[in-house]
């Protein structure tokens, strides 16, 4: 995920760089431009100083703000990464065991679906509390999907095993 959003913006980068590169470049080849006597060239000339000066001020802006985003791009997939490697760790450390097997109250449920469990039903108890107990497909798809944590008490789910 991260080198194919990377590979997407390289030619960008280099764009912007063969920008800088041409506009800085232009700088100094008219840096000598020589005022002229005449009131007429004057106007000229002061409009190209004027223009310059705003053409390079545009152009830090713009790098400024073009190595901001890549900043902030970077740290989003580094995160991203990071929570998709916690979620692979939590599904490993989640086994199923049949619903028959543990000794609970008549009438449990599985928060997630609200469907009540079977004897043969594969299920799930989290260490954060001997009732969290969720159906295994439930509680996967909630860790897929979503953050690894206990949908009752949103503790981590790999911090308490």
């Amino acid at each position: 995920m991260v080198l194919v959003s990377l590979t997407s913006i390289i030619p960008h980068i280099v764009l912007f760089i063969l920008i800088v590169f041409h506009f800085a470049k232009g700088l100094g080849v008219n840096y000598d431009v020589v005022k002229p006597d005449s009131q007429e060239s004057t106007f000229l000339y002061y409009s190209f100083r004027i223009s310059q000066i705003f053409g390079t001020i545009a152009v830090v802006i713009v790098s400024c703000v073009t190595l901001a985003l890549l900043g902030i791009l970077l740290d989003h997939f580094k995160k991203q990464r990071e929570l998709n490697e916690r979620r692979s760790r939590v599904l490993r450390i989640l086994k199923g065991i049949p619903f028959g097997r543990l000794i609970f109250q008549e009438g449990l449920d599985c928060p997630i679906c609200l469907m009540t469990f079977e004897k043969e039903d594969q299920v799930v108890q989290l260490q954060c509390h001997n009732l969290h107990v969720f159906h295994q497909s439930c509680i996967k798809d909630s860790v897929e999907h979503g953050k690894p944590i206990c949908p009752l008490c949103r503790v981590a789910i790999g911090s308490e095993q």
